[in-house]
Formats: structure tokens, sequence, C-alpha cells
């Protein structure tokens, strides 16, 4: 059984992989693949490390997120 580990030591059980389509602006879609489902963890959740490593590249404006790849 898959797990996340969480802040606090403890891990909850991830019910589901799947293949999810991000859509950005500009028409633009990305699509995200093994993303987790985790019924528990009420906020969605999005490593910034594993899209740096995919070769994106992200922006934090004050009042904006720019995700870009080349």
């Amino acid at each position: 059984m898959n797990v996340v580990h969480i802040g606090n030591s403890t891990t909850i059980p991830v019910q589901e992989v799947n293949e999810i389509e991000l859509k950005l602006t500009f028409e633009n879609i990305v699509t995200l693949t093994n993303v987790l489902y985790v019924s528990k963890v009420r906020k969605n959740l999005l490593s910034d490390g594993l899209l740096n490593k995919f070769g994106f590249k992200l922006i934090f404006e004050p009042n904006e997120f720019v995700l870009s790849k080349s």
C-alpha cells in the first residue's frame, strides 16, 4: 500500500494514482502523471521540486504564479 508521510510524522494511505490535466492560461494544458489522491488531505499540493526536475520554470509574484516550460 502506498502512503504519504506528513509533517507530524504520521502516514496517510494513498487511494489512487492517476493522470490529470492542469489547464493554464492561453488555453495551454499540462498533463501531470502519477498524481496521488489522498482523501484526508484537504488542499491540493504541487511539488515545485518535481516540476523543476521535469523542466518547468516557476515564478512566484505577490499576486500571481507563473508556470512555464521551454
